[in-house]
This record gives C-alpha cells, sequence and structure tokens, in this order.
C-alpha cells in the first residue's frame, strides 16, 4: 500500500492510502520477484530485514554521503572483521567482492528516490548478504516495491537484481533514466549494462 506520509512506515501516522504513481521515464512499481531466505527476519519467512547501511538519496549532499559511506565500505571488504552498523547494532562483513545495490522507489511528491547500500553479510562466511528486498528508508524493513533495481560498478549501474531489475515489465529506457537521475541527484554514472529480463 503506497501511503500519503512516509511517517507510517517508521511509527508515526499512516495517512491516506494512494494509487501507484504510474511513470512513463522510470517504468512499472513493482514488488520483489522473490525474497532470500537470508533476507526474512527468520528462515522460515516474517518480515523482511532492512539493510542498515542504506542512503536514501534525493540530493547532492545525500550523494555527498553515499560517497563518503562507500569509501567506508570498500575499506572493509574482504578484511573479515565484523562492522556494526552506522547506529552501532549488529554484526556485518564485506566480502572481498563488494557488491552496492540501488533500487529506484516511487515517491508521491515527484522524483523517485534511489536507495543505495553495499551488500553485506551476516556471517563471516558470506552466505547470508542482504540484497535488494533489504533497501529500504525506515528501519522497520526493506522496500518492497521499486521500478528497478541493480548494481553500481563503479560509475556503470546494471539491472542486474534478480528481484528488482530482471521483472518483464523493465525496458531498458528504465535504465537509462535510473542512470540520468543517479547524474541528477549527483552520483557520476557514464554507462549503462542492461540484460533483458
Amino acid at each position: 500500500m503506497l501511503l500519503s506520509t512516509s511517517s507510517g512506515c517508521c511509527g508515526g501516522s499512516p495517512g491516506s492510502p494512494l494509487s501507484w504513481p504510474s511513470s512513463d521515464e522510470y517504468g512499472i512499481p513493482h514488488a520483489p520477484t522473490r525474497v532470500g531466505r537470508q533476507e526474512t527476519e527468520t528462515d522460515n519467512g516474517g518480515d523482511i530485514r532492512h539493510n542498515p547501511f542504506t542512503i536514501v538519496v534525493s540530493n547532492a549532499s545525500a550523494a555527498a554521503a553515499y560517497q563518503q559511506a562507500r569509501a567506508s565500505w570498500v575499506a572493509w571488504s574482504g578484511d573479515g572483521q565484523a562492522h556494526p552498523a552506522p547506529d552501532g547494532s549488529g554484526s556485518y562483513y564485506f566480502p572481498d567482492f563488494l557488491v552496492i545495490n540501488y533500487i529506484v522507489v516511487p515517491t508521491t511528491i515527484g522524483k523517485p528516490l534511489i536507495l543505495i547500500a553495499p551488500e553485506p553479510t551476516l556471517d563471516a562466511a558470506h552466505t547470508r548478504p542482504l540484497g535488494h528486498p533489504t533497501l529500504g528508508a525506515c528501519s522497520e524493513g526493506g522496500g518492497p516495491v521499486a521500478f528497478i533495481g541493480g548494481d553500481i560498478q563503479g560509475t556503470t549501474i546494471t539491472n542486474g537484481s534478480g528481484r528488482f531489475g530482471f521483472e518483464a515489465t523493465v525496458t531498458a529506457a528504465d535504465l537509462d533514466a535510473a542512470a540520468a537521475l543517479f547524474n541528477c541527484y549527483g552520483i557520476p554514472i557514464d554507462d549503462v549494462i542492461f540484460t533483458p529480463p
């Protein structure tokens, strides 16, 4: 359900239900095509976990915060150490090959938001990665609906999300629009890699 205010997902007033925004530019909002066991609170299901490293990008200052956090993620990659979330909670491991995920999510007030986070794991063996469904703006859980999702590889973005990027309605034009949105918000993207669903 899309609500008229974001405070509802974070424990505040839920506001009123709205129709989903359609976008000729960014595609059709859709749920993840699947959610991994490690991405829910228990291996048997439950609420979607929240990736506590998620950064919500909607302007240049948020883009700068992402670049600063990214430097830490890269430094932790492959160090074999458990790292706490920014709020000091939990223990997260960063594999040698660092994957940085993004999703583009709809809003009721204009341009979409970009949610970005590394894909840390919950264990030192790197078998429990927090993937795209765990990206969310609130600590109560991940973002279950997005226009598109993929990976950030330097200044290239992909639609390489098995959860959001390979939904049947995702097009190369949607990925190009996502790249333009990154650039608009201040994260340089100069190439895209589109894999047809």
